[in-house]
């Protein structure tokens, strides 16, 4: 594979010189973006069945 640096460009592999396509996020606590989009649904997961009782 390819090693990539912190701005997303490969400095070695297969893939040198080439750049990743950034990704733009929206980092937010529950409580606000609750406030915000009151309309959003949780979904809570079961127990892991694979887990040791």
């Amino acid at each position: 594979g390819s090693r990539w640096n912190f701005r997303g460009e490969a400095v070695s592999g297969p893939l040198l010189g080439r750049r990743l396509t950034p990704v733009y996020l929206l980092k937010d606590y529950w409580f606000d973006w609750k406030i915000y989009h009151p309309d959003t649904g949780v979904y809570l997961l079961g127990p892991d069945p694979a887990a040791p009782r």
